[in-house]
């Protein structure tokens, strides 16, 4: 097999060469899908070895390594927390490996982030500081439900509480898992100005159980979100329904505020008037099918792989299809 050196190539080739080959791999066989939902981590193969070739190729590829960085356990945000420390020792000493991880990274997610135990020691406790200038700069936040603390602890940096603080450039929210907690952010003036600017909710529930469901066939569940905290809303997706025994499809219910009503009323507001109305299904909302066959482990969903996979962005409704007249 013949090679040839990238420096041969347009400059403009080769770091679309690097960019395709540092993307996620996402598509591959079966198996490997299977093995992404049980370490997300290895999508980042590819651009992990290509970020050691050489400065320069590092200097390309860090961009989408970090694009978008999920955070599968708590060891795996520690070990992340601890790779901040060392970017700020290299900063300080104007080392070529310091990296600015908060203006590259866009997305994120976390699946877990253990709570703060009453009494605990001092030396117990997890800065998370570091992460903050990150969250505030991500545009698209998704979290488990085991995860929410996470996002307590960004929005109740002291920065916050300064006239200095940045302003938050997140617009979307997911949020997977059963048994929703909203308490900290309605009760909260930094949980409000984070409610307020999104645009886009999706919520990922599979409910282990029959719940009740109002006569238009909405869970319950879906009435208890704080829409009237989100005036900038204007998309709004969650599950449907619990799943079928034997079906590994969870219908998602997407509905997105028609632009000509977007500005005369605050879009949670409208979001809420809505969903009691009589026929919410039969307005311009469509269904989504989210596909948890590669998803499931152990009985257990592996959601940061729908967000790796970016399977919250389900605001295009798909063209039905058109059928041949005999």
């Amino acid at each position: 097999m013949r090679f040839f050196p990238l420096s041969e190539l347009p400059v403009e080739l080769v770091l679309e060469i690097l960019r395709l080959a540092a993307l996620p791999a996402l598509h591959g066989p079966a198996q490997s899908r299977s093995n992404l939902s049980k370490a997300p981590a290895l999508a980042y193969t590819n651009a992990c070895t290509l970020a050691l070739v050489s400065h320069r190729v590092r200097e390309a590829i860090m961009p989408y390594l970090l694009h978008t960085v999920v955070f599968s356990s708590q060891k795996s945000l520690n070990l992340f927390l601890r790779t901040l420390r060392q970017q700020q020792q290299w900063a300080a000493q104007y080392s070529t490996l310091s990296i600015d991880y908060a203006r590259h990274i866009r997305r994120i997610w976390s699946t877990e982030c253990h709570e703060p135990i009453v009494n605990q020691s001092t030396d117990r406790y997890q800065d998370y500081s570091l992460l903050y200038p990150i969250f505030t700069k991500a545009y698209d936040i998704g979290l488990n439900v085991q995860a929410t603390h996470l996002l307590f602890e960004a929005l109740n940096h002291p920065n916050l509480y300064s006239n200095r603080a940045p302003a938050w450039n997140c617009k979307r929210l997911t949020i997977a898992g059963d048994n929703l907690r909203w308490n900290a952010l309605i009760t909260t003036a930094p949980g409000h100005t984070f409610l307020r600017q999104l645009t886009h909710l999706t919520i990922w529930s599979v409910a282990t159980s029959i719940e009740a469901h109002a006569p238009s066939g909405i869970p319950d569940w879906v009435y208890k979100v704080p829409l009237e905290f989100m005036p900038n809303l204007t998309h709004f997706a969650f599950s449907l329904d619990v799943l079928c025994p034997g079906s590994l499809a969870m219908p998602i219910l997407v509905y997105a505020l028609p632009e000509e009503t977007r500005g005369i009323e605050p879009g949670g507001m409208a979001f809420r008037r809505w969903l009691q109305s009589s026929i919410p299904l039969d307005s311009d909302a469509f269904i989504r099918y989210l596909d948890l066959h590669e998803l499931v482990i152990s009985r257990n969903v592996c959601w940061e792989t729908a967000f790796l996979r970016g399977d919250n962005n389900v605001w295009v409704q798909k063209p039905a299809r058109r059928t041949r007249r005999a």
